[in-house]
């Protein structure tokens, strides 16, 4: 037997079956007749009721959808494969070389296309002074670390007097820190300013001094030697 029903989404003379449901009637009697006015769907999905079997077991509900799915598009993600950076600024990626200036006293640093990152570190504790030289003492442009906030300097003479700091300062990524055994000094500096003496790649003479302690004075140990800076 197959019953027909009105269905208010779908018209008259909807069979139950395509819209998902089985019926097994097993003692057949006039059904009462249907308020067609009552009936209603499922905004997603049609379910009929469980439907008891001849067995005594039941037959699951058949769930079918009435809309289709909406279809997403497939965004596939885009992996950076450069990082774009500017040449002239020392980054976390640029490469790192290293030079022992001194015995005890190590220098590494990164020689980018304006500046020069340095980390000077000297095995003691004390100021360390380190800079470009025409190949003297006086006249020499150092930056100094110690118990004074780090800066650049001018080397007018050899009294202390004669150690001003230079104008403007210019330096970026300052530090000097240190801990029992070791003193260290880092700054960034560009490579070519106004009336100072100019680091480039290639062979650069720098003097180097360092300390008792960290109150600047009198070196405990200096020098001066040629040191060919390399790009990565």
């Amino acid at each position: 037997l197959v019953a027909k029903v009105n269905d208010p989404c779908l018209g008259s003379g909807v069979e139950p079956e395509s819209l998902g449901a089985t019926f097994k009637f097993t003692n057949y009697t006039q059904p009462t007749p249907v308020d067609t006015a009552t009936l209603t769907r499922a905004p997603i999905a049609f379910q009929a009721a469980n439907t008891q079997t001849e067995s005594g077991g039941t037959i699951a509900p058949t769930n079918r959808p009435t809309r289709r799915p909406t279809k997403f598009p497939t965004v596939t993600p885009v992996l950076a494969t450069s990082i774009s950076t500017n040449t002239g600024l020392v980054s976390a990626l640029s490469c790192t070389k290293s030079v022992e200036v001194a015995e005890g006293l190590l220098m590494e640093y990164t020689l980018g296309s304006t500046t020069l990152k340095a980390k000077l570190t000297y095995e003691g504790i004390g100021w360390i002074g380190f800079g470009r030289s025409g190949g003297d003492m006086i006249g020499s442009e150092v930056v100094i670390g110690s118990s004074n906030p780090v800066q650049k300097y001018r080397l007018n003479g050899k009294a202390q007097s004669l150690v001003n700091p230079e104008l403007p300062q210019t330096l970026q990524d300052t530090a000097f820190t240190q801990n029992t055994t070791h003193t260290v000094l880092e700054y960034t500096k560009i490579l070519n300013e106004a009336d100072e003496l100019t680091i480039s790649s290639g062979d650069n003479v720098f003097v180097w001094a360092y300390g008792w302690d960290n109150t600047l004075a009198y070196h405990r140990e200096r020098g001066s030697r040629s040191i060919s800076l390399e790009t990565c």
